[in-house]
């Protein structure tokens, strides 16, 4: 049959397909084709209440849906903007449903395309990581722009954990890895943002060469804090002295160095390191 619209507790559907049985204390919703914040998808419940702790099983196929008004519907996570495609497969059982979101098993995969991430604007960072991190305001006025975002993920007893993080854009790469506690609604990710000389975005390298900066990235995904990690930063530029100074000094206002004929002295590296990280 065709319903109009369905509403999943903040989550709205909108035009479906639907079909639904029930057999043996077993219910199963097919959703073939459903509309989703202007975008597609599939997707097919399954609820077992045949045994004394009830079971779940969900999939999800969504394509081209916005991701801002989704996520903050679904999870209260206002901080990633784009155009999103997403595959899910988990399950889970529970009296209660912090107890089935404890118990959920599976995985997916997931991609943003021409976006943002809010919060932090890691190119800026890069150039002036003292303002980027001290500054107060940067919270609510920072973003970063990005054309890809995605990676792979799986989830055991409520914890999802990506290793494969991605995020291109014109001049920056971002890999990553870390862990989002479903239950407790938190974040514990490491990222490696990066400067590079190139202005591809989706589809771009993500290995060229470029000065990395790792940030950590923690805490309620209702208020994230981004720390720069110090000793990754120092530890990354110690693989390579010489091209990580330069990239370095590219990087900080009045550090680009001494042309043959400036009697300037070209700075100490830990100079330039107390200036790029104010400290």
């Amino acid at each position: 049959m065709t319903v109009e619209g369905i509403q999943v507790r903040k989550i709205k559907i909108g035009q479906s397909n639907l079909n639904v049985t029930l057999r043996n204390g077993t219910m199963v919703a097919d959703l073939a084709k459903m509309a989703l914040y202007d975008g597609l998808g599939k997707a097919k419940v399954t609820l077992d209440g045949s045994r004394k702790i009830p079971a779940i099983a969900l999939t999800f196929d969504l394509s081209k849906f916005q991701a801002l008004p989704f996520l903050t519907d679904a999870m209260a996570l206002d901080r990633i903007e784009g155009t999103a495609n997403a595959d899910i497969s988990v399950n889970g059982r529970g009296p209660s449903q912090r107890a089935i979101i404890s118990s959920l098993n599976g995985s997916g995969k997931v991609q943003f395309l021409d976006g943002a991430i809010k919060g932090i604007n890691l190119a800026a960072m890069l150039r002036n990581i003292k303002n980027a991190f001290l500054d107060p305001s940067a919270k609510q006025t920072q973003k970063t722009d990005f054309a890809e975002l995605g990676g792979t993920y799986r989830i055991e007893k409520g914890i999802l954990t990506n290793t494969d993080l991605s995020l291109k854009s014109p001049f920056l790469r971002v890999a990553g890895a870390g862990t989002v506690d479903l239950p407790r609604q938190s974040v514990n990710y490491r990222i490696e943002p990066k400067i590079v000389a190139s202005t591809t975005g989706q589809g771009g390298n993500q290995d060229a060469g470029g000065l990395k900066v790792p940030v950590i990235i923690s805490g309620p995904w209702a208020n994230l804090s981004y720390k720069p990690d110090l000793a990754g930063a120092i530890g990354n530029i110690a693989k390579d002295p010489s091209k990580a100074l330069d990239a370095v000094k590219k990087l900080i206002p009045g550090q680009s160095g001494a042309s043959s004929g400036d009697a300037t002295p070209v700075p100490k590296p830990a100079d330039v390191l107390k200036n790029l990280f104010g400290r």
